[in-house]
């Protein structure tokens, strides 16, 4: 957490008052310190320009990802992202199976409890699907067809229990299955994610910490020898 403010205050305020003694001394600089030494110069020049620009592109973006365009455009980029599409796509069927075994449960017809629960999934592309659902039962479509259609969003396992369910008549108690098998399944995943991510972030903050301080020391050593 300490490694981005480190490396900002090194940009901005250590690089601009260490160049001009390297510069005077004539010391050969690798590639990156030049690079950092012209982006703390301009950062701490310009920094008012860069501060106005991020917070105006912060505001255009937070409005458009407002809209229902928006929220498409960043559903459909998360769910064909991987690792993240997969982690997604177990969330919302667990989400999607707990929310309507509960509502059938209670005695909501079944068009009606699936469109409720499309509502309530948090994605623009399973709430529609879910809503062409509701509208294919209403036809006197089965459900299970339906979800059988989109298997890249929905398991085959989740359609075929869900046809188990309505030729027995117990298709809440299957949703009920379903959603404690797929919140197990994120639970497992989201513990491997953690496990895997730990470790990079320790590596990525290294490099970049270890990258900082060489772009300084080796200027420095080079300073040396020339005494």
């Amino acid at each position: 957490t300490c490694a981005l403010p480190i490396c900002t205050v090194m940009i901005i305020v250590v690089f601009p008052q260490i160049g001009p003694v390297f510069k005077e001394a004539g010391v050969k600089m690798p590639v990156f310190t030049r690079i950092l030494l012209g982006s703390g110069n301009f950062l701490a020049t310009w920094w008012w320009v860069v501060l106005i620009f991020i917070t105006v592109i912060g505001v255009i973006a937070a409005n458009y990802f407002r809209t229902k365009e928006g929220k498409t455009l960043i559903d459909e980029i998360a769910l064909r992202t991987p690792v993240i599409s997969k982690l997604l796509k177990m969330l919302y069927v667990a989400r999607f199976s707990e929310s309507l075994g509960v509502l059938i449960k209670g005695g909501i017809p079944i068009a009606q409890a699936i469109e409720i629960t499309s509502h309530a999934m948090g994605s623009m592309t399973y709430r529609d699907i879910l809503q062409r659902a509701a509208d294919d039962v209403r036809r006197g479509r089965l459900f299970s067809q339906t979800l059988a259609e989109n298997e890249e969003f929905f398991p085959p396992m989740v359609s075929q229990m869900i046809a188990v369910g309505e030729s027995t008549g117990q298709i809440d108690n299957l949703l009920s299955k379903i959603s404690e098998f797929y919140t197990r399944e994120v639970e497992g995943l989201v513990g491997g994610l953690i496990e895997l991510i730990q470790p990079l972030l320790i590596v990525i903050i290294g490099v970049l910490v270890g990258g900082l301080f060489a772009s300084i020391l080796i200027p420095i050593y080079n300073l040396a020898q020339t005494f």
